[in-house]
């Protein structure tokens, strides 16, 4: 591997707290990793990148593929009582109610900038017909891709039985959906706002929870431009990255 290569890993990994900011190499402390040439889809670095490892919110990186495959951007959705009910309360959601109608292209904002996982939910069900069918061809498409280390139970990364992914699997996901140019249009903003529906009068503004997009932060990177955190209890900190180096080359960081 090239020293290019073990650069573009520490820079992008170090958002995470992964390794020291003076290391020479990528010592990593992370259970597993992996860099992969997004253009080839040769694997360029990988610590453990085949273990079986919970997802949280880089799940939604699946969601939008599927989504971006089969849903129309333009539609509009009604959310429903199913699809919201099996939203934690308590975690990363806007706060959408049943009955309130939104925009494909809205609900991707929301669950790309802000993690909304009510947004992933509702995504589910508008392009799937139901969360459970969603989830069906979240896990056909993972097996059309050839990850052999990878299963989902829900759209949105919650912990679950059985909800797992493996480094190298989400560098080949995150590559597929990389090709569609409306994702780094999500998961690079840094910031959005919702219009007024029949719901909520006035929008309000959402912000990315990747502070390597955000030019305000101290580890701001501009090479990147689209990125995707998560944290559950049982997976910790996630993280998947689509970067461009000084030389041109499209990388992808797990």
């Amino acid at each position: 591997m090239g020293k290019k290569w073990i650069a573009c890993l520490m820079a992008l990994l170090l958002v995470c707290g992964s390794i020291p900011a003076q290391a020479a190499a990528p010592e990593l402390t992370s259970q597993s990793a992996c860099v992969m040439d997004a253009d080839t889809g040769e694997i360029l670095y990988e610590k453990n990148a085949q273990q079986e490892l919970p997802m949280a919110s880089v799940t939604k990186t699946m969601t939008a593929l599927v989504v971006l495959e089969h849903g129309d951007l333009t539609a509009t959705t009604t959310a429903t009582a199913e699809a919201l009910a099996t939203v934690d309360l308590d975690s990363t959601r806007v706060g959408f109610e049943a009955g309130e109608q939104l925009t494909i292209d809205e609900l991707m904002y929301c669950m790309l900038v802000y993690s909304a996982n009510d947004a992933a939910n509702i995504l589910a069900a508008a392009v799937g017909g139901s969360v459970d069918q969603f989830v069906a061809m979240m896990n056909e498409k993972a097996e059309e891709l050839g990850c052999t280390h990878t299963h989902f139970v829900n759209p949105n990364g919650l912990d679950a039985d059985g909800h797992y992914t493996c480094a190298q699997d989400l560098a080949v996901i995150a590559r597929a959906v990389n090709q569609y140019p409306e994702f780094a249009k999500y998961s690079g903003a840094t910031s959005y706002t919702l219009p007024a529906d029949n719901v909520i009068q006035a929008g309000w503004q959402i912000y990315t929870k990747v502070d390597m997009l955000d030019k305000s932060k101290q580890t701001y990177d501009a090479r990147v431009y689209a990125a995707k955190t998560g944290w559950t209890t049982n997976a910790h900190n996630t993280f998947v990255a689509c970067a461009k180096t000084a030389d041109g080359s499209n990388v992808i960081v797990t």
